[in-house]
């Protein structure tokens, strides 16, 4: 899950789980009540938020840091979890301990070895979902490596999503739906395939434009049947325009064969998943590809009743909706 970071009335409204200590460019502490925790099983973080106030000269800067500092991890219970920074294993963290012990992780981040500008910081869990993410700003004077020109975080979503049936091929509407939701073709027979089609309005990206990454968001918060937890996901390039308002099944866009991405449907609800589409978005704005969004299936095989099927919240439903982050 991404960090939320918005703007009100100057004020830093975020919620974080994963935390830096702060240096002195930035008048701000975190308390302990923020932090990753990790119940007996596997590590899955306990979002709370609050309320920052920041100097008015910072209210347009993630939080900054310099120096050295310490990524700190709080952990409950039995379980372990990997840290990454800018996408680069750091260390393996182990605890085994009763359900309710808290320990917390301290470590060591020299920022003086990173360029100046953004970097992301993220936990991913045993079954390799993103845990959680955090976006800090490092700036030192004396950086051992020169600095470049600072990352564009772009979010966008979508202008359409839809779910085709195709036990019901030439069924129209379901574009107003609240939910989105992906089935296996392969059942007690081999007609009850559902997919989603999902695109984004890219227009506000210059031609050209160097893509640092690109992730596809979708908040898994509901299943039907038996548990979709394991099973991937993948992500097709669509290459063939289409609208919500009247595609279905019968009349769908075609699609790559092969996938651009996949995910892996986590082992509770309540969760995002993403998947990487930084390639797709190079293409998108180099003109190698025209954008008309991406087809996400299940290609597992079931081959018997109650097929598992997971439920994500559209863009219909105003809250917790699909989303493209974009890193420039």
């Amino acid at each position: 899950m991404s960090i939320k970071i918005e703007m009100i009335n100057k004020r830093l409204v975020f919620t974080v789980v994963v935390f830096v200590s702060m240096g002195a460019l930035v008048s701000l502490s975190i308390g302990s009540s923020y932090e990753l925790t990790v119940d007996n099983k596997t590590p899955y973080m306990e979002i709370k938020s609050g309320t920052i106030w920041l100097p008015s000269d910072l209210m347009c800067v993630p939080g900054t840091v310099s120096g050295i500092q310490n990524i700190v991890i709080n952990i409950t219970g039995s379980g372990y979890c990997e840290l990454y920074i800018d996408g680069i294993f750091i260390s393996k963290i182990y605890q085994c301990k009763e359900k309710n012990h808290v320990s917390g992780y301290y470590e060591r981040w020299d920022t003086t070895k990173y360029v100046n500008g953004l970097h992301e910081i993220k936990i991913i869990g045993p079954d390799e979902e993103i845990v959680d993410s955090v976006i800090v700003y490092v700036k030192n004077d004396d950086a051992v490596v020169p600095p470049v020109q600072d990352k564009k975080s772009i979010v966008v979503n979508p202008s359409d999503d839809i779910t085709i049936h195709m036990n019901a091929p030439n069924a129209t509407g379901y574009g107003s739906d609240k939910n989105l939701t992906v089935r296996n073709r392969y059942g007690a027979s081999d007609h009850w395939e559902r997919d989603i089609l999902i695109r984004f309005d890219l227009s506000s990206i210059p031609a050209g434009t160097s893509v640092v990454s690109a992730k596809l968001y979708l908040y898994y918060f509901y299943y039907w049947d038996n548990d979709p937890a394991g099973r991937s996901l993948t992500a097709h390039l669509i290459t063939s325009d289409w609208n919500e308002n009247t595609v279905n099944w019968n009349i769908a866009p075609g699609y790559d064969t092969v996938s651009s991405a996949s995910a892996i449907v986590p082992s509770s609800t309540g969760r995002w998943m993403s998947w990487d589409v930084t390639i797709d978005l190079q293409k998108f704005v180099n003109g190698e590809k025209t954008n008309f969004g991406w087809q996400i299936m299940d290609e597992t095989f079931w081959g018997d009743c109650n097929i598992p099927i997971p439920y994500f919240y559209s863009k219909e439903n105003g809250a917790l909706i699909p989303y493209l982050e974009i890193i420039t």
